[in-house]
């Protein structure tokens, strides 16, 4: 109670009257003040619901994703905050790559804009969704809003897309019903990232490993994911004749994905299939 008269004053609805810790009168009367101003009905009873409130083991912070939308039941966790004046990177990874992937792989960061490369590993693997973290930042009790969060897909290795940015100026996820769903993928940076970052999209190449011996692959571009996570590549065959076949994508590297046909003798070598974009 006395962190909620401390914040009421900060933002200048409370001006004191009631012994620290105590909701009185006075608190009661901020609170309210605090409602109106929001454009929300004030509680009909004394205290301040739960439900609207959070508290912080320390401020300043910085909310970097709002995971939910007025009216939409919002995600889990529904706020993600940035560790104190560092940049959060997080990216979108496509549900058919998410076995390949787990905490602590080595990841590595660059940025085409402005040349940075950095190194780090994956902490953190979500679980699948269509609400997109925009990563708009939220200051919390106050300091500077430098700290923002650099956004992208896994690529290369596990996976391939691209995120959002941070710093767009919305204040929540944002969900689109035919959306297809992803995996949120959180990197732990080795080192603190650049303030050049600030706002970036960046290329992220999750290292799972490597092949025991030849198999196929195919151009990034020629693999097709439906909303259910499943995966498929279109094969031509003679008389323009194409043939979906559905494939569980592998390790890529250099703009090629490797994939195994789901029903075996589906795919070959030299089979051509049709790339996108």
């Amino acid at each position: 109670m006395a962190e909620l008269q401390r914040a009421l004053a900060s933002l200048g609805y409370y001006q004191g009257g009631d012994t620290p810790g105590f909701f009185g009168t006075a608190t009661q009367g901020a609170v309210s003040l605090y409602y109106e101003h929001l454009g929300y009905t004030p509680p009909a009873t004394g205290g301040v619901p739960m439900t609207d409130v959070i508290f912080l083991p320390s401020l300043p912070a910085k909310v970097v994703a709002v995971n939910g939308a007025k009216g939409q039941q919002p995600g889990q966790p529904f706020l993600e905050l940035a560790a104190r004046g560092s940049l959060a990177l997080t990216g979108e990874l496509p549900p058919a790559y998410a076995a390949q992937v787990k905490p602590g792989l080595k990841v590595k960061i660059f940025d085409e804009v402005t040349g940075v490369r950095a190194a780090g590993t994956t902490a953190d693997v979500g679980t699948a969704t269509t609400i997109t973290p925009v990563g708009a930042i939220v200051n919390v009790g106050g300091g500077s809003a430098a700290a923002s969060a650099a956004e992208s897909a896994g690529s290369g290795s596990a996976g391939y897309g691209s995120a959002g940015t941070a710093g767009s100026g919305n204040s929540g996820g944002t969900t689109n019903p035919g959306a297809t769903a992803f995996i949120p993928l959180a990197v732990h940076p080795s080192k603190p990232l650049p303030a050049a970052l600030n706002g970036e999209n960046v290329l992220v190449t999750v290292e799972t490993g490597q092949t025991e011996g030849p198999v196929l692959t195919v151009p990034v571009a020629a693999i097709v994911t439906t909303g259910s996570g499943t995966s498929y590549v279109t094969v031509a065959g003679a008389h323009g004749k194409r043939t979906q076949v559905a494939v569980t994508p592998g390790i890529g590297d250099n703009g090629y994905v490797q994939v195994t046909p789901v029903t075996a003798g589906k795919l070959a070598a030299g089979d051509r299939v049709v790339v996108s974009g």
